[in-house]
């Protein structure tokens, strides 16, 4: 009997999809989740680094100062970059200046039994473009057991919440 993959629930809450994705592989800390169908999300210390096949969204992005604010549990103002396909399938990138600050303790359910969180929010302003993240991390380990990211003007934001095993 082969072992059930990691799991993680998903949504776009803008386009009312929802379903699980399995983890299909990680290397070097970049985790790559799997659809039924084929389309993938990578994730790097729980924050989302590409959406791919789910129409036009984020190709990839460097989000290694975000990561270090909130995994550290910091406040303070960082920048990211994303990088998108356009219609002409040529790559854009996006830069912007995000401010990030905890907002609250959260309980999250997780099968059923609330896991204690403290929320943390990140308000991204670019030329173009303005978005907010959300992350819930346990309060004992400082994982992120949820999230709500930024994938782009045509998909919005993607929900992530993480199955135990």
């Amino acid at each position: 009997m082969r072992p059930i993959p990691p799991r993680l629930e998903v949504g776009f809450p803008n386009r009312d999809l929802s379903g699980v994705m399995l983890l299909e592989a990680e290397r070097d800390g970049v985790q790559t989740w799997l659809t039924a169908d084929g389309a993938t999300i990578t994730i790097e210390a729980g924050l989302l680094t590409s959406a791919k096949g789910f129409g036009s969204g984020l190709a990839a992005s460097d989000v290694r100062q975000s990561a270090a604010l909130i995994g550290a549990g910091q406040s303070g103002q960082v920048e990211r970059f994303h990088s998108f396909l356009n219609s002409n399938d040529e790559t854009e990138l996006h830069a912007y200046r995000c401010e990030i600050r905890p907002v609250g303790d959260e309980d999250v359910f997780l099968q059923g039994l609330a896991v204690p969180t403290r929320k943390w929010q990140e308000d991204c302003f670019g030329v173009a473009e303005k978005f907010t993240n959300a992350y819930w991390l346990r309060k004992d380990t400082g994982r992120i057991v949820q999230s709500l990211q930024w994938t782009g003007d045509f998909l919005g934001n993607l929900f992530m919440k993480v199955v135990p095993e």
